[in-house]
């Protein structure tokens, strides 16, 4: 009876032991500056893989996966993912959260805790602006096909496009540019600091995770007790330090793309606002000084749409007349609406319709798109803006959408 009990402990503590006796493979990318150098063997990702593994009482086993020197986007696809998937190594580090990764990937791979945050930070010299918007009037540098562009984009910032972060720096040496906006985690290959006081806004962070085989509970569990206790200790902040990664400890709110609609009425707002200046015409109010006398919580929009005006007329037709309010109806939709959802052009529609031919797919009376701009579109990127612009000026963009709409055009051929 004994010798059962025995064998019976023993049967329990086989697999911790196997799991204590196996080393932790871990998928490193060969060409990722400060993250990973293989080249070298030194590395952000590197050194905190060893400390994750030592953490867990094993051996650390790096398992070097080819890539390109140049990095698309931040939820790049050469993150090795599928290999972990496929079994050829443990875990990956430095995953930017869930949308890095693709929907066949999803029943497999996991997500640890976030460890760091980690998103594109503004470089430039001494007294560049932590305001993203205050860079209007300046040439700023981003790197070509990334979030980061779009922004600068959306925003109307002067912006000029290279394709690799080496590149962006070398633009700021060079005074081709005054600032720049650089993915983070590259830094430190260039040993660059991010300008005093700024915080990548929430559209251009992510919070950085160790990827785990789903199948693989218990090196799931491990990696997140050992991400938690060196996060506790500071180890993490310090290899931060080590390797010129800005110290961002995660962040409380991340990339959202409906965070892009604020940075856009901002942007909206300030060139409207230049040219305010010049002409004396009022600013676009945003939040709450859209509609004076309305909390955030009380700015939940009618459940109706808006009716015309008493005369019967929509107030959009009264507009369309004033080349002042069609010009800034315009403003406010390049700002808010052409750069990042609706496209310029019908060839170039996705989900986001073209809005200036005959088709609208919620309605097309100046009374309803003010509904579907007010309400937004359940279960579509069309969000409410409600109480982010003023009534007025929603009536100025319906406005603009009539005289540079091409239905008129069509229906005259």
């Amino acid at each position: 009876m004994r010798l059962f009990v025995v064998l019976a402990a023993w049967a329990a503590l086989l697999p911790g032991l196997a799991l204590a006796a196996a080393p932790l493979r871990v998928c490193l990318l060969t060409h990722e500056g400060a993250l990973a150098d293989k080249a070298k063997g030194v590395g952000f990702d590197v050194d905190v893989g060893r400390a994750v593994a030592a953490q867990m009482g094993r051996a650390f086993v790096p398992i070097w996966i080819e890539n390109q020197a140049k990095m698309t986007d931040v939820d790049d696809s050469d993150l090795p993912l599928m290999p972990l998937a496929k079994g050829k190594c443990d875990a990956v580090p430095s995953v930017p959260g869930p949308e890095a990764l693709d929907e066949d990937l999803k029943p497999y791979v996991t997500l640890s805790r976030p460890y760091y945050g980690a998103g594109f930070e503004m470089v430039g010299p001494k007294g560049t602006s932590a305001n993203l918007n205050d860079l209007h009037g300046k040439k700023v540098s981003v790197q070509s096909v990334t979030v980061a562009h779009l922004v600068a984009v959306a925003l109307g910032l002067d912006w000029s496009a290279q394709p690799t972060p080496a590149e962006q720096i070398a633009a700021l040496d060079s005074h081709v540019v005054d600032a720049a906006i650089v993915w983070g985690p590259t830094l430190g290959e260039f040993k660059r600091a991010p300008v005093a006081g700024y915080t990548p806004p929430s559209i251009l962070r992510w919070n950085e995770s160790f990827a785990t085989r789903t199948s693989d509970a218990e090196t799931t569990k491990a990696v997140d007790a050992a991400l938690a206790a060196l996060m506790d200790d500071g180890k993490i902040a310090a290899l931060q330090k080590a390797n010129g990664i800005p110290p961002r400890a995660p962040f409380a709110k991340t990339f959202d793309p409906g965070a892009l609609r604020m940075l856009q009425l901002e942007g909206a707002a300030a060139r409207v606002q230049m040219v305010s200046d010049k002409t004396g015409a009022p600013p676009i109010a945003t939040g709450a000084a859209a509609n004076p006398g309305k909390t955030a919580a009380a700015a939940e929009p009618a459940p109706a749409p808006v009716a015309a005006s008493a005369e019967g007329v929509s107030p959009a037709v009264k507009y369309e007349k004033d080349p002042a309010a069609v010009h800034r109806g315009k403003l406010i939709y390049t700002g808010t609406c052409g750069a990042y959802c609706h496209p310029a052009s019908p060839e170039a529609a996705t989900d986001a319709p073209y809005l200036f031919d005959c088709a609208w797919k919620d309605g097309g009376t100046d009374e309803q798109i003010h509904y579907t701009i007010t309400h937004g579109v359940k279960g579509t990127r069309m969000v409410s803006f409600a109480g982010a612009l003023s009534d007025e000026d929603i009536w100025k963009v319906i406005a603009f959408l009539r005289t540079d709409s091409k239905c008129k055009a069509q229906t005259a051929k």
